[in-house]
């Protein structure tokens, strides 16, 4: 069956005020600025210092300079660079050793904070002036040659005992005027701030109620109106029920949650399945635990384990077309992640997708089992707005 590697359970939170998406395919995760293993919340003044390579190898040379600058982080991985100065500068390659410089341009420059393949990256980007660059200017074979070069300035971000420590990332190109994307940075920073230690850190992801944070209490949700599609492949052939759902569960901080109740009614066969009647879904094992995180291309997930009673999973029964009063039944534990992505259709919500197979089925399921044409809508049970960030 063609639908059956593609498993779907859509919940859909509803009664919602208008959210910003998290991007189903999003290429970074939110980070943050702490001083002194404290989050920073305003605009905190930090200092940069280290050495700068500049190389456009096609067509200029390679010029290194000592460089300070200054700027500000604040909440969220936020932060501007406001002055940039560089000194001793020295030709590397092509160009003459004396005589050499180079200048920023575009300033002030912003800086983004983010979490990417389990690494922190800091990026300049601009702040409405222009694209961040530098002008490099030296003398080759006594010829005063000029270069401009720009683009998003990317680095990769440690944390060390006096501050942070922030490396260029050679493979980010930057647009010269004489080649492009021939150009490229080297060299380290080291970023400080006044009056603490300053550290990065990745943000998990959370559950906001009315776009705020929920706390260490939990926070009673309901599942509504939704469907749930189990498959299993079996020796009588495709097995497909397809229930109406209803439940509910918690959220609070951390991104955690349960799952403490899941009902399946109204069952009927699945779409080109070989079931014929006495359709049924049970679930399995309840309560579950819940729990966000940023997954595979950095996206919103959330996990389903195990809270005491076994692992999370479902039993479906049914009657097989070729065995008349014969009623079957497989059972499916280890339920996938779900992709989270925050939607404003149909409804105001969150849009979870599960791709994937259980990871343990057993009884007439021993061919595997898969979940799709599910979805489900979820509400507060005190009608407030609930979101994933």
């Amino acid at each position: 069956m063609a639908n059956i590697a593609r498993r779907t359970m859509v919940m859909l939170i509803g009664a919602l005020a208008l959210w910003v998406a998290v991007p189903a395919a999003a290429s970074a995760s939110p980070a943050k600025w702490l001083l002194s293993g404290a989050p920073i919340t305003g605009s905190t003044p930090v200092a940069w210092s280290g050495k700068i390579k500049l190389s456009d190898n096609e067509y200029t040379g390679v010029i290194e300079c000592a460089d300070k600058a200054e700027g500000s982080v604040g909440a969220s991985g936020t932060g501007e660079v406001t002055s940039f100065t560089t000194s001793e500068c020295v030709g590397v390659k092509n160009c003459s050793a004396s005589g050499a410089t180079i200048t920023p341009v575009n300033l002030p420059w912003d800086s983004e904070l983010t979490a990417s393949e389990g690494a922190l990256h800091d990026k300049l980007v601009s702040s409405g002036k222009g694209t961040p660059g530098f002008k490099m200017e030296c003398k080759i074979l006594g010829i005063k040659v000029k270069d401009e070069c720009f683009g998003t300035i990317a680095t990769t971000t440690t944390n060390a005992s006096e501050g942070v420590t922030a490396t260029f990332n050679t493979s980010e190109k930057l647009s010269c005027a004489k080649g492009n994307d021939s150009g490229f940075l080297e060299g380290s920073q080291k970023i400080t701030a006044k009056g603490g230690t300053l550290a990065a850190k990745a943000s998990p992801p959370e559950w906001l109620k009315g776009g705020v944070p929920v706390g260490e209490e939990s926070q009673l949700i309901l599942w509504e109106k939704g469907h749930l599609g189990l498959y299993v492949t079996s020796s009588f052939g495709e097995l497909g029920v397809r229930c109406e759902t209803n439940g509910e569960g918690t959220v609070k901080a951390g991104g955690v949650g349960t799952i403490t109740e899941f009902k399946l009614t109204k069952c009927e066969d699945g779409a080109g399945s070989e079931c014929r009647g006495a359709y049924s879904i049970e679930a399995k094992h309840l309560p579950w635990k819940t729990e966000l995180a940023f997954g595979e291309k950095e996206a919103v997930h959330e996990s389903f384990a195990a809270d005491g009673a076994g692992t999370p999973g479902f039993t479906l029964k049914c009657e097989p077309t070729r065995f008349e009063h014969d009623v079957v039944s497989g059972e499916c534990l280890g339920v996938p992640q779900a992709y989270l992505t925050n939607v404003t259709e149909p409804l105001h919500g969150v849009l979870a997708e599960i791709e994937g197979t259980a990871s343990e089925c057993k009884g007439e399921a021993k061919g595997g089992g898969s979940y799709h044409e599910s979805h489900q809508t979820y509400v507060t049970i005190s009608g407030g707005n609930l979101s994933v960030s």
